[in-house]
């Protein structure tokens, strides 16, 4: 059959109910918190990240692998509003941030 994705994920399903998958355009409804991270060879930095509730983005990939426990966590690329002028020179998106299984219900 085909793969239906991490137990995590059908325990916290999106705001309408499915699951995130790769690929898929999201909207967050209300706000959600998020992790960006960052590395050297020595060292992992992890920076907690609020996203705002109407941002939309693109799911790039989801921590669901066969035959191997997964979290079921996404990474994805926010878009910036088109009514935020200017970024302060931060670019047209949010860069690729984890979201945590938890926060795909909002």
């Amino acid at each position: 059959g085909e793969d239906q994705g991490s137990v995590t994920q059908w325990t916290y399903l999106s705001a309408n109910k499915t699951v995130i998958r790769a690929d898929q355009r999201v909207k967050c409804v209300e706000g959600l918190k998020a992790m960006r991270m960052m590395h050297t060879a020595n060292q992992v930095y992890v920076f907690p990240v609020s996203v705002p509730a109407g941002y939309a983005g693109r799911v790039l990939g989801v921590d669901v692998h066969t035959d191997v426990p997964t979290t079921g966590q996404a990474v994805v690329v926010f878009d910036i509003p088109k009514a935020l002028h200017s970024t302060g020179g931060g670019g047209a998106t949010t860069g690729p941030l984890l979201v945590p299984t938890e926060e795909f219900a909002k």
